[in-house]
């Protein structure tokens, strides 16, 4: 009865945005009931998992300010879950906070050393600042060269 219990909340939407304990409980309960143990991937508890995979899909509307409310959720609980800072770093490098992304990029490096993306987003960001610090200069020049 479980599963199809599940596929029938799942399905209708029992939970919302609104309320993102929603599906957990809901999932909690069901476990409970059948008497399994809680999915964790890799020591990251289900709650977190929720938060960042919610996270995901809010930034993907285009609301980075929420998304990282739910990533910092999610790094509540699981102080050690490298993908939700990698997301978090992603987040504050599209919406211009660049130095707050570097510093969430090196905290996923200091838990996972081998994170490629991390490593290879925060060089990016990296050059880009140095690249705008030398573009105000660049149109400055220019246009003291090449004005009438």
């Amino acid at each position: 009865m479980a599963p199809l219990v599940c596929k029938f909340l799942m399905t209708s939407r029992v939970y919302s945005r609104d309320y993102p304990w929603g599906c957990f409980l809901v999932e909690r309960v069901l476990l409970e009931m059948s008497g399994m143990a809680p999915f964790r991937s890799k020591g990251i508890p289900l709650e977190a998992q929720y938060l960042y995979r919610q996270a995901l899909d809010i930034r993907n509307d285009g609301k980075k300010e929420e998304a990282l409310k739910y990533l910092k959720m999610a790094i509540s609980i699981a102080p050690h879950y490298c993908n939700a800072y990698n997301a978090m770093g992603n987040c504050l490098d599209e919406m211009g906070r660049y130095e707050e992304a570097i510093k969430k990029y090196e905290k996923v490096l200091e838990l996972n050393p081998q994170h490629t993306e991390a490593r290879f987003k925060r060089e990016m960001i990296q050059k880009k600042i140095v690249y705008e610090e030398e573009i105000p200069f660049c149109t400055g020049l220019s246009l003291l060269l090449y004005s009438p």
